[in-house]
């Protein structure tokens, strides 16, 4: 079974080049998008798999597909953008940014020259009133920005934090910032459905309909116009229906997990192209309340009997990143190993994991598995079913255990049960498929995994930290991480971070999957890949507004 994979901010919405039927309601089919795409060769299409488009493109409204589809990011612009790939700050709608006050403020210099698209100029005045509305409003504080105060001098706007916020740079510098003009009238901004909506990104709306959405250029846009002349969403219910527009180039760019990507994509035309770095960290979470996920030595059997490789080559179909080192980092962050750690990998050792419970005083029972004080080393491994590629993982990973002499089984779920059920506590052993919050540096991801004070008591329910760790110690040390202001400070904090994740296994790293990018050379370069990664290829908010400026069309 397929799926999408875009985190943060969501993914995009499936485009289809075919304006009038668009406009008319009428869902066309691949083959008639594929015909009208024909007659303009500047008219970009994507896919998702969303099957309405929401009426509301309000920015701070997450949870819509309008926003999940990616659309926002293309009408509304942040102060700053982040290459998740090779991590680096890139000045936007701020022309610079300083810290001050050991990190509790930041000030940028916004930029001058930028208008919203109704021809408006974009001031400080209009970034300060974003801040203080978001401040106000914490139902539209969608980055999860902390703020004690805002002010703006001349052409600057400073941000007051009530800790340092060094870590938080791309939260803070996420926001989508709005016209003074429109929004200072808007009664209730968390529930304005914003129909006209208003911004200096490169594209504005032009035809809504459940079914798609057109977008034109920005012609006041800061940058000069972007070479995609329309850009023009549709959204299906379908992923086969999305692979099959994706086959006949209708489509022209997606985030899509196909299973063979090489057969049922690439050789379908030598245009296609797939890009996939690894930037999703998956863990294995165990209950470190419960048997016997609670004792270290069956942690580490468990580590130990993981066939990280066979996970990617034969459920993933190559597609993914075994993470070997104990710092459960995936390739952006390559950069944040401890250095005492850079040498160290976790081996696929069924032998070693028998070693490691019989040294720590487990012994075989009659029924062929390890034991200790009467009580069987066995446990149930919880996961969505849905995902044909994740059971697969999971039944490869419980054979191992069984052979390692742990009595495992896996127990297929909704997603729905398998978040609530994480939430409260109520498992043995499972996966987080969201430990990766696509960022610079590798702080919201061992927040979200450590941080105690995300986690609760089981049966309540806990936001991250769903292990349940209670470590005043690394506690301190994320707050330093926090902190740094300067890549040494950060390796000093996070070195003992990684020494306790590698010794004491809270969490046990699996793989990194790939942040999936389909696109076509049929009508437009200069998509990112391997030897040109200036951003991640994913169709999600914000990364989407910085691709679509640096295509052009095909001469």
């Amino acid at each position: 079974m397929r799926r999408s994979r875009a985190r943060g901010l969501g993914g995009a919405g499936l485009v289809v080049a075919a304006g009038a039927l668009l406009a008319s309601g009428a869902l066309p089919t691949a083959a008639a998008v594929a015909a009208a795409k024909s007659s303009s060769t500047a008219v970009l299409t994507i896919g998702t798999p969303y099957a309405t488009a929401t009426d509301n493109f309000n920015p701070y409204s997450a949870t819509t597909t309008v926003s999940s589809a990616g659309i926002n990011s293309l009408i509304y612009e942040p102060l700053l953008q982040f290459n998740v790939v090779k991590p680096a700050v890139h000045d936007w709608l701020a022309s610079s940014y300083t810290w001050s006050d050991a990190g509790k403020k930041i000030t940028f210099t916004i930029r001058k020259g930028v208008r919203f698209s109704d021809g408006q100029p974009l001031t400080s005045s209009d970034v300060a009133f974003t801040y203080e509305m978001i401040k106000k409003n914490p139902a539209l504080n969608i980055t999860g920005i902390s703020l004690t105060n805002v002010s703006s001098s001349g052409d600057t706007v400073t941000l007051t934090l009530p800790m340092p916020g060094y870590q938080e740079l791309q939260s803070l510098a996420s926001v989508y910032i709005v016209p003074k003009s429109v929004w200072s009238t808007i009664a209730n901004p968390t529930v304005f459905t914003n129909p006209n909506p208003v911004g200096s990104g490169p594209f504005v709306l032009s035809s809504y309909t459940p079914q798609g959405i057109v977008l034109k250029p920005n012609t006041a846009y800061w940058q000069g116009a972007p070479k995609v002349s329309e850009i023009e969403v549709l959204f299906e219910s379908s992923d086969t229906t999305l692979e099959e527009a994706l086959q006949s180039g209708a489509v022209q760019w997606a985030t899509d997990f196909i299973p063979d990507v090489q057969k049922l994509y690439l050789a379908k035309s030598s245009n296609f192209h797939f890009w996939g770095p690894p930037l999703y960290a998956i863990a294995l979470i165990p209950n470190l309340k419960v048997w016997p996920t609670n004792q270290l030595a069956v942690r580490q059997a468990i580590s130990l009997s993981v066939n990280r490789a066979a996970w990617v080559n034969k459920a993933e179909t190559g597609q993914g990143q075994a993470l070997t080192n104990p710092s459960g980092l995936p390739a952006p962050f390559d950069g944040f190993i401890a250095s005492s750690l850079q040498s160290q990998t976790i081996p696929f050792s069924i032998a070693q994991a028998r070693a490691t419970l019989k040294k720590a005083g487990f012994s075989l029972g009659p029924n062929g598995y390890f034991e200790k004080g009467g009580k069987t080393v066995s446990l149930t491994l919880a996961l969505p079913s849905p995902f044909a590629d994740r059971v697969e993982a999971a039944q490869l990973m419980v054979q191992s255990m069984k052979k390692a002499g742990i009595d495992a089984t896996f127990q297929g779920t909704s997603p729905a049960a398998w978040r609530a059920d994480l939430a409260s506590g109520n498992f043995q052993l499972m996966p987080d498929f969201a430990t990766t919050s696509l960022g610079i540096t590798p702080y919201e991801e061992y927040l979200h995994l450590l941080d105690s004070s995300l986690t609760a008591p089981i049966g309540k329910a806990a936001s991250g930290d769903y292990e349940r760790l209670f470590s005043p110690s690394i506690d301190k040390d994320l707050a330093a991480f926090a902190s740094a202001g300067n890549h040494a400070q950060e390796m000093a904090a996070l070195t003992p971070v990684e020494r306790y994740l590698a010794t004491q296994l809270p969490v046990i790293p699996t793989i990194a999957e790939d942040g999936f990018d389909e696109y076509s050379t049929q009508s437009f370069v200069g998509w990112p890949s391997a030897s040109n990664p200036y951003e991640v290829g994913i169709v999600a908010a914000p990364y989407n507004e910085v691709v679509i400026l640096h295509l052009r069309p095909k001469s």
